[in-house]
Parts: structure tokens; sequence; C-alpha cells
């Protein structure tokens, strides 16, 4: 308890109760970027032929926070952009089961998308703080509601990259730096 009260007293820990934690993660959520906001909503198929809404981070906008906050991932990603301004995108998914996983029926059971660069380098790629999440989704969702399921999460995310006026292909355009007096911008293409 006594470390739990050091840390709040250094800012560490600035909610501590589940209503305070609730609106820190509403207003991240909300965020606005350049690119829109932080998290935005996509509309999918269902298997009866209606629509359901799935809460996305936009790609471009998560990139933009993670340069605006924390100056050691502008500095990696500056010097990833400085040798090689064309990057190569890789997603990848994978089933979650938080909690008690061997339960017989587990309905927290959780599809993650995840995405990351390839220009990153294998030493990068192989710490999970590489890479960025894009999407979570209850697996009863995908299995039983999302008319064809993990594939068209992909492909709506994928859109997401490629159209809404920031197209990775053209570029995007992003404050790095290089040091902490010098800025400048660069047009990161896929």
């Amino acid at each position: 308890a006594s470390d739990v009260y050091k840390r709040q007293l250094k800012g560490n820990v600035t909610a501590n109760s589940r209503r305070t934690m609730m609106r820190n993660r509403n207003a991240r959520a909300n965020q606005d970027t350049p690119f829109g906001k932080l998290i935005q909503d996509q509309r999918l198929v269902t298997k009866k032929g209606g629509r359901i809404k799935i809460p996305f981070l936009h790609p471009a906008a998560m990139l933009w926070v993670c340069c605006q906050e924390s100056m050691e991932f502008k500095m990696f990603f500056s010097s990833v952009l400085e040798g090689q301004p064309r990057l190569k995108l890789v997603e990848y998914s994978d089933e979650v089961t938080p909690g008690r996983e061997l339960v017989a029926y587990n309905d927290k059971k959780i599809w993650v998308l995840y995405w990351s660069f390839l220009n990153f380098g294998s030493a990068a790629l192989a710490n999970e703080d590489a890479w960025f999440t894009g999407a979570v989704v209850r697996s009863h969702m995908v299995r039983n509601q999302i008319a064809g399921g993990m594939g068209q999460i992909f492909k709506v995310y994928n859109k997401m990259f490629f159209s809404d006026g920031f197209d990775f292909r053209s570029g995007i355009l992003m404050t790095v730096s290089y040091t902490h007096l010098r800025a400048h911008e660069t047009k990161a293409n896929l």
C-alpha cells in the first residue's frame, strides 16, 4: 500500500477510482489529432446483412500521438525514416484470453489486430512495444456476428491506411525531430 501511495505522490498514478480511470480513458480515446480522433468507429457488415460499429485506433492518429508524447519513440522513428523513408507495413492478429483461460466457455476471449513497420528491424519487432494495437473485438462477435470474421476486420482497417485523406502510399506529414533543438517534417510513405 505504501508503494501505491508513493507512486501517487510522484504523479505516476493519477486515477484511483474506476470512474476516474473511465473518464481519463474516454478523454484519451476522444483526443483530437490532425488525422481525426484517435479512436474512430467503422461500420462492418453482419452475417444477417446489417451493420455493426466497431472502434479502431486510427493508424496515422496513433503515430502522431506517439511522436508528440514520447521523445524516445520520436527519436527512434526519425532514425528509421532517415535511412528509408518508404515504410513497409506488417500486421497480424491474435486471439487473447484474459483471466482464466481453462474455463470451458470463456466469453472474455478477444481478437486483437496489431500492426507495425518492417523497417523497425527484427530486434525492435521482437519487443511488444514496437507493435501498435489497431482493434480489439470480442471473439464471440467475430465468430457469430461479423460476416467474414477477421478477414473483414483486416479489410476495414487496411482502408484506414489508404483512404480518408490520409493515404500512407502518397505519404503523411508528421513532425519528427533528430534532436531536442532541431525539428523538421518528414513525409512517411508505405
